[in-house]
């Protein structure tokens, strides 16, 4: 009868432990899938220097040039320079996923496993992306939804009256419970 009961309650103990300890083994897994695809995207062209990155900010585009002269005088090196020089396809991708790698590794470092498998995944999805958008030169963006022209007219013309005017609610004209009359009496009183 104890070899029953002992394996009745050892049983169970084995599976949790052993569902325990998947959680560290599939963060290895996936962070090193994620490490890869990074670098797979790096060499793809999806990585920005910082220097291409100013100029594709709207901040920092209009700024002049802080050492002006270091153009490069002969076309043959230009050439040579911009294939040196990642191509910047995909930095958003890119660098999303640099930060949730980082985020993953951050939350090993406080046992959370399965917050860092998440952020690990995401990692790795991203950089996925990145990858196939420096390779393919197209982003997954959704198209705008067609609407029609003639029900647009028909809805501007039926009313007069400004969007804000028919969402507009006055609040005084809504009821208080008792109860939310309460709190917010209490609330004022707290104040004095």
């Amino acid at each position: 009868m104890t070899s029953s009961l002992a394996r009745t309650l050892f049983q169970p103990l084995m599976l949790f432990f052993l569902a325990s300890a998947c959680a560290p083994i599939e963060y290895t897994v996936v962070i090193v899938e994620a490490s890869e695809a990074l670098e797979a995207a790096r060499m793809a062209g999806a990585a920005c220097t910082q220097s291409q990155l100013d100029a594709r900010s709207p901040v920092t585009a209009s700024r002049p040039a802080a050492e002006s002269g270091q153009e490069l005088a002969s076309t043959e090196s230009r050439a040579a320079f911009e294939e040196a020089v990642p191509r910047c396809a995909a930095p958003y991708e890119y660098y999303k996923a640099v930060e949730y790698q980082s985020k993953a590794r951050e939350e090993v470092g406080f046992s959370d496993y399965q917050a860092a498998l998440k952020y690990a995944r995401a990692s790795r999805d991203h950089a996925r992306k990145a990858k196939k958008i420096a390779e393919t030169g197209e982003a997954d963006i959704p198209a705008a939804p067609k609407t029609s022209s003639s029900s647009s007219s028909s809805s501007s013309d039926s009313s007069d009256s400004k969007p804000a005017d028919k969402i507009e609610k006055d609040v005084r004209d809504t009821p208080i419970s008792d109860d939310d009359w309460d709190l917010v009496h209490d609330a004022s009183q707290e104040g004095r």
